[in-house]
This record gives structure tokens, sequence and C-alpha cells, in this order.
């Protein structure tokens, strides 16, 4: 009784593919034989009209039979999970009897040579391979439905249909991916330029963005079958739009095309469309989403790239009816038809407790040979997750470089600072940090004060994001500063301290590369100066800012108000900057004081008292410097009330002056220094001036 079940269901379902081939292979000869029958008895003036009526009705009979029990037993096998290549071309590209009948043939012809001497023997004009209007005259001549019209309106839809299966030229041959894949009935990997596929797997949840990706793909399950929906993800470069998609993939158990329009040719519209045509067949091919990447640089140049635009979403209905678009930046809404729905979803920056999750997840591959903390990373570096990858293995090659010696913050951020691209050097210069807290001599309450500042830094995740702070700040995060004093009283120093506590770099502004005489030239110079300074997360360093943060003038022509425009832009920009930005005066009182509510800290630099003065001198120079003992720090701090930079000109000077003589620095070479510098500021000085050490200057 199993037998006969077995075997009744045998004829209703192909057991394997090759089964399926093999009945096509029976059709297409069939197909063949009566054409060469047809002809045949047609030059033959002993048969009939009427015999050959009757052949034809039965031969065609047989025809139909066998292609019905085909399309039944293909159907039938679906239920079975018999996958039958064919017929899913067949369904994806809605081909009809005639377009199914062109591709068997094509596949015939491909494996098996005999069918072309055949059709050769019979007629002349058959060459190498069939061309579609042959298999036209083949089609319609055995089934006898030969009608001009019909004809060339059939051939214009053939050619259409079959240009879009990748047919070589106008002939019938199948390009070789398209064979194998037919052949094999498999989803074997080919390697196509820009084209990249994923295979959906059973993959883990995103450490950071999963919520995200779950929302698409409940979009994407809720929103109707018969529509082609373009769901559109754009975000900055390396933000994760690819992850996202992925994952998306995963949760759905979709695979999917990655298409990247940059790869795509477009010297010609022809190489345009093959290419286009090619990576789509793939979609087809494994059944998947076809993902578009780069779709915005089309949208730079929308006239001049509208064929390319066009083709290219147009085709994508035809063979996906859910497409992914992948670009940085959003274009707005295109103009669809109404079976057609464009979806812009935009994926944020990261945000800092994000950002420690996947520091975190890829610092564990440096476990061993780093101490580093994956939250000061995060708070310190408003990187993307491509950029923390990058970062990851820089450290990598670094610990091996370093002769596997520990990587410690100072290494780790240069790994970092290599990961961002650079372009501040125009219009602002890299100062090398060096100076610490022990070095800096300021009053014990500003010093406090910057120390808290630069804790605003440290723990700014912690308030905003753990502590939700961030939803009630939404604007100004930042943290600016002002720092107020004369000349040579450690401002300089104190960023530069700033910088080397935080582990930043320190980029100087040349305010002359900055500020134009040309209307909005100005803006767009301190516009671009702080994207690169967001992408560097550098600390921006105004010096002697008065000329441009001096009071407000009064509006007494257009070269004042664009002047007030300006200042307001700068301070605008300084509280959307994320980052740190610190500037500089001379005279604080010259700062209109409607802009110090826009100012986070202001630090105040006395000229330095006596004891202040003796600790700069002692703290000038280096431990490794030879001096004698004769040096009297408190006679340099009493008698000369100089600020801290004109002591380190006159610590250097001594310096070289001890090491020409060939001696440990003495007294004699800070006078004479002393002497140099003050004359230098104009300030003469005589013996008397210099008391007890006059003696030295003879």
């Amino acid at each position: 009784m199993d037998n006969e079940i077995k075997n009744k269901n045998y004829w209703l379902y192909f057991e394997d593919y090759k089964a399926c081939l093999n009945e096509y292979s029976e059709y297409v000869n069939m197909l063949v034989n009566c054409y060469i029958d047809f002809v045949t008895l047609k030059k033959d003036k002993n048969v009939s009209s009427k015999e050959i009526s009757e052949y034809r009705k039965d031969t065609l009979k047989q025809l139909k039979i066998l292609l019905e029990t085909i399309k039944e037993k293909s159907f039938n096998s679906k239920e079975k999970d018999v996958f039958i290549a064919i017929e899913h071309i067949r369904n994806v590209y809605k081909l009809d009897d005639l377009d199914l009948v062109c591709l068997v043939l094509s596949i015939e012809i491909k494996r098996n040579e005999e069918i072309i001497k055949k059709i050769k023997s019979i007629d002349a004009k058959v060459k190498s391979s069939l061309t579609l209007e042959a298999v036209m005259k083949l089609y319609y001549f055995v089934y006898d439905v030969y009608d001009i019209e019909d004809y060339y309106s059939k051939l214009k839809k053939l050619k259409s249909d079959m240009n879009d299966l990748c047919f070589k030229q106008a002939s019938t041959e199948l390009d070789d991916r398209l064979f194998s894949y037919i052949m094999s009935n498999s989803q074997e990997e080919i390697n196509l330029s820009g084209v990249k596929k994923y295979f959906s797997q059973d993959s883990e949840k995103l450490v950071a963005r999963e919520e995200f990706a779950q929302k698409i793909t409940n979009f994407i399950k809720q929103s109707s079958q018969k529509d082609t929906v373009y769901i559109h993800i754009f975000g900055s470069k390396g933000i994760g739009k690819r992850t996202v998609t992925k994952r998306m993939c995963d949760i759905l158990k979709e695979d999917l095309i990655f298409f990247d329009v940059n790869s795509c040719p477009r010297k010609n519209e022809k190489e345009f469309t093959n290419a286009v045509l090619t990576a789509f067949r793939e979609a087809v091919i494994i059944g998947g989403f076809i993902c578009i990447e780069n779709f915005d640089t089309l949208l730079d140049n929308p006239e001049d790239n509208k064929y390319y635009i066009d083709f290219l979403l147009n085709k994508s209905k035809i063979f996906s009816s859910k497409v992914i678009v992948l670009s940085e930046k959003n274009e707005g809404y295109l103009d669809f038809s109404e079976e057609k729905i464009w979806f812009d979803i935009e994926i944020p920056e990261l945000n800092k407790e994000e950002s420690a999750l996947i520091w975190e997840y890829y610092m564990k591959e440096i476990s061993d040979f780093t101490d580093v903390s994956f939250t000061d990373m995060a708070n310190k570096f408003s990187f993307n997750p491509m950029q923390i990858k990058c970062t990851i293995k820089e450290a990598k090659r670094l610990y091996l470089w370093n002769d596997k010696n520990k990587l410690g913050n100072k290494e780790m951020s240069e790994c970092a600072y290599k990961q961002v691209v650079q372009k501040l050097d125009d219009k602002a210069t890299l100062i090398h940090a060096k100076h610490n807290w022990k070095q800096l001599v300021l009053d014990s309450n500003e010093k406090t004060m910057l120390k808290n500042a630069c804790d605003q830094i440290k723990y700014k995740h912690i308030v905003y994001d753990k502590w939700g702070m961030g939803n009630r700040i939404l604007y100004g995060r930042g943290l600016s500063m002002l720092f107020a004093g004369p000349p040579g009283t450690g401002k300089t120093m104190a960023a530069q301290v700033v910088a080397n506590e935080l582990g930043l770099d320190i980029y100087k502004i040349d305010l002359s590369q900055i500020v134009s005489k040309y209307i909005g030239e100005t803006e767009k110079n301190l516009n671009d100066l702080f994207n690169e300074a967001k992408k560097s997360n550098v600390i921006l360093f105004f010096d002697e800012t008065d000329a441009l943060f001096g009071k407000r003038t009064e509006v007494k022509s257009s070269h004042d108000k664009n002047a007030n425009i300006e200042t307001s832009y700068l301070l605008q920009k300084m509280e959307e900057y994320d980052g740190i930005t610190i500037m500089t005066t001379n005279y604080l009182e010259n700062i209109d004081k409607a802009f110090f509510r826009r100012i986070s800290y202001v630090i105040h630099f006395a000229f330095p008292n006596k004891d202040s003065r003796k600790k700069i001198w002692k703290n000038m120079y280096p431990k490794e410097m030879p001096l004698s003992k004769n040096i009297d720090f408190d006679y340099l701090a009493r008698q000369f009330e100089i600020s801290g930079g004109s002591i380190k000109n006159i610590a250097l000077t001594s310096a070289f002056m001890a090491a020409r003589d060939e001696k440990p620095l003495e007294m004699k070479h800070i006078i004479l220094a002393v002497k140099y510098e003050l004359g230098k500021q104009g300030k003469t000085l005589i013996k008397d001036d210099f008391s007890e050490y006059s003696y030295l200057l003879d």
C-alpha cells in the first residue's frame, strides 16, 4: 500500500530538481522536433494539408499536456519542500508561457549543442545561437498562431523580459551566472562588482540600537505586501546603517543583497543598466531584500542623474517589494506613485551610554594588555561604532610595536586620534600639551574652579545619560571657559593643563584665518571649524579674543551689524559644540557682560604675588638641570614684579648661558637674563636695581 501511495505521489510532484529539468528538456526537444517535422512535411508535396493539420493537432496536445504537467508538479513540489529554481525565476519575473519557453529553450541550448544543430539543419538562417526572433518564429509556427501584429507586440515584450533576465544581447543565450543557478538549484557565491551578499543567521542582539532595529522590523512586517516599501535609513558614515540592516534581516530571517551605487559604472546608461540588472538579479536568486548603498551620491546632481534614479527605483519594484536605501544625508521625499511608500529613518549619533556599551564590547579583545576604562574612552571621544572598532585594531598593532608593553590612557588616545581626519591645520595650530597641575601657579579658588570644569567633561555621561539630565538640557552640553588676566599670567599654560588632564588634543585658533571681510564667509569658516572639531573631539583655544568678543557696537553701518552677527554666531556654535572651547582675554572689562551667560566658567588669572612668583621660579627649572647652591629664589621673587611668561623667558635664556659656560646655572646667569628680558620690555635698569647682586653685572 505504501509503495502504491509513493508511486502515486511520484506523479504528483518532483522528488528532486533534476527530474524537473529532465521533463523541461523533454518538452523543448519535443517542440524542436515538431518544428522540424512541420517544416519537412510542408516541403513534401505528397503530404496533404489535412494530414499536416492532424499531426499538428496531436503533437500540440502532447506539448500542452506535458507543459501543464510540469507546472502542476512544480507547484506540488513546493509543498514537499522541493525547490524549483526555474519556477522561482518564473514567479518573480511574472513570466508567461512564451517567456518560459524562451527560458527553458535557452537552458537546453546551453547544455545540449545538438539542439542548434537540429534547427540549423532545417533553417539556414540560424547561426551559433537562437535569436529572440527565431524563438518567436519557432513557437508561433508550432502552435499555429502566427499573427504579424501580435508577433511584434509579443516580441517587444519578450525582449524587455529577457533583458531583465540578462540574456546576452538579442540572443537567447543565458549568461553564466543565471545558467549556473538554474542548473545547480543552489545559491552559490559569486563575485560581482559592487554587490555583497548577506545571508541571515541566528545573530546576537545588537550591543546598541537593538530597539531601533526591532522598530524597523515591525514596520516592515506591518506594511502591505502589495506595496513597494522603501526604507530609507540615513546617518553619518560609520554610524551603523549596515549593522542595523543586517540585524533587521536576521530578525526577519531574510537574506540580503547590498548594492553600492558608487561601485556601479555610470559612463553611459547601458553600463549602469546592466550593472543594476545584474545586482538585482542576485536579489531575485537569493529571494531576499535589496539594499541600495550610497544612494545620495545620485541625488547630488538629480538633473544629470535622473535616468539612473528612475531606473534604479523602478526596477527595484520589479525585483522586490521591500527595498532598503542607505545614505549619509536625507534628501527628503522623492516623488513616487501611490503604489510606493518612502519612509525616512535617521540613525542618530551615539549617546554616551550607547558609546560605552560599544567600547566595552570591543575592548574585551584587548583586556589583556590595557587597563584603560571603556567609560573613560566613551566620555572622551564622540566616536561612531566604526571608529571605535578601528581604534581597537590600531591598539592591537601598537601593542605589538611596543614589544607587548601594556597600553595606558596616552597610548589608547593616540590610537583613537588616528581614526579622525584632522582638517584644522589651515585655521589652527596643534599645541603639544605637556604642563600639569603642579606646574600651574594659580589662586587656590581659581584652580579648584578649573578642576571642577574638567570634572564636567569627565562625568558628563553620568549626569546627562544615566541621571537623565540630558532630557532636561537638550542644548549647550559642552564646556566653554574664559581665561581672563594680564599677559604672561599662565592662561595658555592652564589650557594645556586642561588638555593634558583630559587627554585631548588642543588647537590654537588663528583668528586671522577665521574672520573675513566678506559677508557670510566668517560664519562659514566657523561652521567648518566646529564641524571638524566635533569629528576630532579637540579643545578649541581662542587666544586673545578681545577684538572678537568686545562690547557690541552700536549699529551705524552694515559692517557693525555684520560684526555683531559674527560674534553671536560664534557663541552659538560654542553652545552647540559638545566639546571644550577656551577663550582668553587680557582685559575682562572689555567683554560684553551679556556674553557671560553663554560661558560656563570664567577663570581669573591675577598678576602673581611674591609667593606665587617664587613657586613659578622654582618650577621653571627642571630637576635634570644642574643648579648651583647660590640661587636665591626669595630675592628673585621679591625684587622683580614680573609675570610668569617673563620668568619663563628668563629661565630659558639663563639656561643657555650656563650651557655656553659649561657650568651649573648660577645667579649671574639669571641676573643677566633678567636685565635682557626687562630691557626688551622697555625697562631700563641700573646697578642699584639689582641691590646685593649688582656686582654680578661687572
